[in-house]
């Protein structure tokens, strides 16, 4: 998490213009970041949904060699009502979510890991949120990937970055290994901060579960598995 100093040497005259300046413009609040992860060493286009984004000034990211610019042509698209927001967003209903779209440019030596976003705009500065820079391959859930049949295919060591749709929506996601090879599978959602109570169940080609996971309040749900058959 940033963290930001006031110095109280600024001259009294500059902070009642900053202030003036700001009056009546709301503070941005971010909800969610999608995809939540982008692969270092090339651009990547995300997107950044809360409210008070319609007047975007520029980014915060705790990484500075993270460069996010945003994208004028494609910025702010009413995407719903409020209802996912802190009780004082609630409160009122007629706040809309907006969402901006980011480019974002990572260096190819840069450190993967996770680094804070945040949206400066005339109201000031938004909460952060999380994002993974990894290494390797970055896809998006592609819907509809509900059941097993419509699982969606991953490649060993790809990060895919998701969202869940409502409290009985699942995701299924499928790989393919060979009998006695090692795999690590891992759900970022408490690195995230997010809400979700994540967990993830590993079956084999016959539907016997080999591994799950659940996360705790500080720790991501993992498991290190050996696959029993190809």
């Amino acid at each position: 998490m940033n963290h930001f100093t006031f110095q109280w040497t600024i001259p009294l005259a500059v902070v009642t213009a900053t202030l003036a300046l700001a009056a009546g413009e709301p503070v941005p609040t971010l909800t969610r970041i999608q995809s939540a992860a982008v692969v270092r060493g090339g651009k990547t286009v995300i997107t950044l949904t809360g409210t008070g984004l319609d007047k975007v000034t520029g980014f915060d990211c705790s990484r500075k060699d993270v460069k996010l610019t945003l994208l004028p042509e494609e910025t702010i698209e009413k995407v719903g009502p409020a209802t996912n927001q802190p009780n004082t967003q609630r409160m009122n209903a007629r706040v809309p979510v907006t969402g901006v779209r980011v480019q974002v440019d990572v260096p190819a030596r840069a450190p993967t890991g996770w680094c804070d976003v945040r949206a400066i705009t005339v109201g000031g500065a938004s909460n952060p949120r999380r994002m993974l820079i990894a290494d390797g391959k970055v896809s998006e859930e592609v819907e509809p990937n509900n059941d097993p049949e419509t699982a969606q295919l991953l490649k060993l060591g790809e990060t895919v970055s998701g969202v869940l749709i409502g409290s009985n929506d699942v995701d299924y996601f499928r790989i393919e290994g060979k009998r006695g090879q090692k795999i690590i599978a891992w759900l970022g959602t408490s690195s995230t901060d997010s809400k979700l109570p994540g967990a993830f169940e590993v079956f084999d080609s016959q539907g016997k579960m080999v591994a799950s996971a659940r996360d705790k309040a500080a720790e991501d749900a993992w498991a290190d598995i050996v696959l029993p058959a190809d």
